[in-house]
């Protein structure tokens, strides 16, 4: 009796804890790093898009709600710009594109609306670069094609500026930073994948075509780590993906990295201290309100809460 009883416990003392999941399933969200915490904003869940936005603390392992947005939004990018979070376009779940965006002050726990973009717009990057706050792509007021429109926000005098043009329209694309460049990454053009990636000089105000992705994909994730970009799931035209790639500016070339443990297109991915995090999307089958994490030092993705324990 008594070995019958220890063989049943057995199982469940080896069970590691998952991490914690969001109280929404959510796609098409904002995700960014903030004061050493992952803020998730928006999304859609099957039935609506969502106003909702939570903070989930490593330390802890626990996800807590703060200010909603004014505004339900899905299929938009969200950045931190001195300080404060901004989001912009996206749709709302009834009229395709929005051209209205808002931003959070962490200090009051609110969300004040910006100066509206010059043309509404879902699925377009945002990044901020050079204490300006820059809207790329995005799909056009049919939701058909991309386009190629790149417009920068300044915060101190609230007015928008036209920046070039990028060389191929598309939407769904990953945007991000680095180095004093921004890089678009991906996307689709009407509904074809892409594999290409261009980067932005501000200096110069030019766009310029650098290696292609290994995959193409639309819907992925993009975060910096230690010098280099990492794209995060995605969909490539019929399937969600598991697969990850990096891309190491200094040689201008990608690789493959170990796989996630769920296919996530239109995931939120961010970076909390040396561990990548990706969060919620869509699997092919169900909205995910789940996490899991990258160590690069192992190249390996968990979805258990190990992973900031040394953190």
């Amino acid at each position: 009796m008594l070995k019958s009883m220890s063989f049943e416990a057995q199982p469940e003392e080896l069970e590691e804890k998952l991490l914690s999941p969001m109280h929404y399933a959510r796609s098409g969200l904002g995700t960014v790093e903030l004061d050493g915490k992952l803020i998730a904003a928006g999304g859609y869940n099957r039935e609506e898009c969502l106003r909702t936005v939570e903070c989930y603390d490593p330390k802890t392992d626990h996800w807590t709600f703060i200010a909603p947005m004014r505004t339900p939004r899905a299929r938009f990018q969200m950045a931190v710009l001195m300080g404060q979070l901004y989001v912009m376009g996206g749709s709302n779940g009834h009229s395709d594109e929005l051209s209205c965006g808002e931003t959070y002050d962490p200090r009051a726990d609110e969300w004040t609306q910006v100066p509206e973009l010059r043309t509404n717009r879902c699925n377009a990057g945002v990044c901020s670069l050079n204490n300006k706050l820059y809207v790329v792509g995005g799909s056009d007021p049919c939701g058909q094609k991309g386009l190629k429109n790149c417009d920068a926000f300044d915060p101190v005098t609230k007015t928008w500026t036209n920046c070039a043009p990028l060389n191929i329209r598309r939407h769904q694309a990953a945007v991000c930073e680095l180095d004093g460049f921004m890089y678009v990454i991906g996307g689709a053009e009407s509904w074809n994948c892409l594999n290409t990636v261009e980067r932005y000089n501000p200096e110069n105000n030019t766009w310029t075509l650098v290696a292609p992705m290994n995959v193409a994909r639309r819907g992925a994730g993009v975060a910096v780590y230690e010098g280099k970009l990492f794209v995060v799931g995605g969909f490539d035209g019929s399937h969600a993906l598991r697969c990850v790639e990096v891309y190491d500016p200094a040689k201008n070339e990608w690789r493959m990295l170990g796989s996630m443990t769920s296919a996530r297109s239109n995931a939120g991915v961010a970076v909390l201290g040396s561990i990548i995090c990706a969060v919620g999307g869509f699997d092919g089958n169900n909205f995910l309100n789940s996490m899991e994490t990258y160590n690069p030092d192992t190249n390996e993705w968990s979805p258990c809460a190990e992973a900031f324990a040394a953190v």
